[in-house]
């Protein structure tokens, strides 16, 4: 088994008294305009956050899934920051192999992560509202002219810009810089609304044309031109412990949401975000003076100045030169990564928000525990007939848990913990009320309630459930239990419906006794360990149900169990497959057969190990 990493609580330092100045700035803007503060669930302590209170408008231009994969991770940024802008537009400006399909396909990701997203602010955007503003641009790099013929991307530039908005229109430009100049040329009355960041750097080999085209003929044109202060991203600055690239994706963004598990195996699970600088420039500092400080560099004029009086580049003075392995020296580098302890500390607290809904979504009156589970509805109509039924005639009034009260309490409804939330019982007793629960139906009958229902991706831990057990705890997908003790099962310890959608299921530290059937019951796909674990007096340790086609997978790690019936795992499944480990188990009377242990599932299909 790995190790778990041992966290750094202290997520937020003190900043240096070389920079004390601008703590001072970024509160005082966030304390004037009324913006409060957040907490992290990783560190616990209060954060000055990103200014989302401006909502400056937004068209991104991406060469996402082209040659770097960096653009992914800074859409992946983009995206839990969409709250703090309106997204007009996200253009495809490859001058390789990305397509607008890359971004959408990212946006599939957030839309599951959209129901966390959503109880931090009502201003996340919808998936079908992003999907919507995503363009195809130019696919091969301008001619020498820097220019060639309208695409969808350019004309969606011009679009947006021509919008009757008095505010200005800010092109985050992060690869090829062709669909700017195409609109530029096309609608050279775009210019006045338009503020460019550009990641230049490499991009600017692959974009020269069209970047000669815009410097020789758009001289009044708004635009930072950042060539090496974009490194600063990641690197410079502390890069010790979590902040290492590696070490950050692997505590703060590893298993957060769909987004983060997109995120964390890119580049080798390297942190990098290369054009994350454009944004991190409207969520901290002054949008209109590029010379101040903030997330996404300081910057200076062009030499040129007089000729181009609103065209800005890296900073050359020595003093905020990063280094690279003290050879490679980067121009304004360290103007980005002197921040690097907040803006990733920011960051980790936004991809915290992917993994656990907020508090008030708990208590909000306009929220139902129905409503978020409707949004897991099968495709399947005959699934989907037999969820619903579930929901709204099986389960009877929900409500929502996050933690217990660490006492002995009587259960009435069954509790609903929302996605990505661990519900902490701290060592609490529950017992189920016999006729609101069900229990006074007999134990095995099917119209029993479950005391708790976990969402996908929730958990459970420190709980003891007493008799009645009723229907235990019923698990929709990728869920995690831990330490906890059934003393009378009922009909089942835990159990996957058909109609949810599965995954991997972990039950570890746990025991469960007097199951009249079976322990733990899995009606779809699904990923099972079951690791240091006693049980006494079952039918069955585990069954599974599903045709012989449905894929099935059971570890059992330190497993004890005595006076079992029929099997330790019985599947009719050809596709179920069992590893175990110090697996000690004793039958009830003289039934220590060995074809009962695995039941019915093929010898070639079970490995010790």
């Amino acid at each position: 088994m790995k190790k778990k990493r041992n966290m750094n609580h202290n997520l937020f330092p003190r900043l240096r008294s070389t920079f004390a100045f601008m703590l001072i700035l970024f509160l005082s803007v966030g304390n004037q305009s009324g913006q409060a503060t957040q907490t992290s669930p990783i560190q616990g302590i209060e954060s000055v956050p990103a200014n989302c209170l401006q909502h400056p408008r937004v068209l991104v231009s991406t060469d996402a899934g082209g040659t770097d994969p960096d653009d992914l991770q800074s859409l992946v940024h983009l995206f839990v920051y969409a709250d703090c802008f309106d997204i007009e537009g996200i253009v495809s400006s490859p001058w390789g192999k990305g397509r607008k399909e890359h971004i959408i396909e990212v946006i599939d990701l957030y839309e599951r992560d959209y129901p966390n997203l959503k109880t931090y602010s009502d201003r996340y955007p919808t998936s079908d509202a992003l999907r919507a503003v995503v363009k195809q641009g130019a696919v091969e790099t301008s001619p020498e002219a820097g220019f060639a013929t309208s695409t969808e991307g350019s004309a969606w530039i011009i679009k947006c810009a021509r919008r009757n908005d008095p505010r200005p229109l800010h092109v985050l430009v992060w690869g090829g810089i062709d669909d700017l100049a195409q609109a530029l040329h096309d609608a050279p009355d775009i210019l006045p609304k338009l503020r460019v960041y550009w990641i230049g750097g490499p991009n600017k080999k692959y974009s020269q044309s069209a970047y000669n085209y815009i410097r020789q003929n758009h001289l009044n044109l708004w635009i930072i031109e950042a060539n090496t202060t974009y490194r600063g991203w990641f690197w410079g600055g502390n890069q010790e412990g979590q902040w290492d690239n590696n070490e950050f994706v692997a505590q703060h963004v590893t298993g957060h949401g769909a987004l983060g598990e997109f995120f964390a195996p890119l580049l080798k699970g390297r942190l990098k975000m290369g054009d994350t600088p454009s944004v991190a420039w409207l969520l901290k500092g002054d949008p209109e003076d590029p010379t101040q400080p903030s997330w996404g560099g300081k910057f200076v004029h062009v030499e040129d100045a007089a000729s181009r009086p609103n065209w800005w580049t890296d900073d050359p003075d020595p003093a905020v030169l990063g280094m690279r392995k003290q050879r490679r020296k980067y121009e304004g580098a360290l103007t980005v990564s002197q921040w690097r302890e907040d803006f990733l500390g920011d960051f980790a607290a936004r991809m915290d928000r992917c993994k656990t809904p907020s508090a008030q979504l708990l208590t909000h009156e306009d929220t139902t525990p129905l409503d978020l589970l409707l949004q897991y509805t099968p495709a399947d109509e005959e699934l989907a007939e037999k969820y619903k039924h579930y929901l709204t005639q099986e389960l009877g009034v929900l409500i929502y848990g996050i933690k217990g009260t660490g006492t002995a309490r009587t259960i009435t409804k069954t509790i609903v913990v929302p996605p990505n939330v661990t519900y902490d019982g701290k060592g609490e007793v529950l017992t189920a009320d016999t006729k609101a629960m069900g229990a006074d139906m007999g134990e095995q009958s099917e119209k029993q309630r479950p005391l708790f229902l976990l969402a996908p991706g929730a958990g459970i831990k420190n709980v003891t459930i007493t008799d009645p057990g009723c229907e235990g705890i019923h698990l929709m997908g990728d869920n995690v239990l831990d330490n906890i003790h059934w003393e009378d099962v009922g009909e089942d310890a835990a159990s996957v419906r058909s109609y949810f959608p599965g995954g991997k299921i972990t039950i570890k530290n746990s025991k469960a006794f007097k199951a009249s059937d079976k322990m733990f019951q899995f009606n779809t796909s699904c990923s099972v360990s079951i690791e240091n674990f006693v049980g006494d007096g079952m039918g069955k340790l585990v069954r599974h149900m599903g045709s012989q086609d449905v894929p099935f997978n059971i570890d059992l790690n330190n497993v004890t169990v005595t006076n079992v019936v029929n099997a330790i795992v019985q599947s009719g499944s050809r596709k179920c497959y069992v590893r175990y480990h110090n697996l000690s188990y004793k039958f009830k009377g003289d039934k220590d057969r060995p074809e009962r242990v695995f039941r019915k599932i093929p010898p070639e299909n079970v490995t010790e190990y």
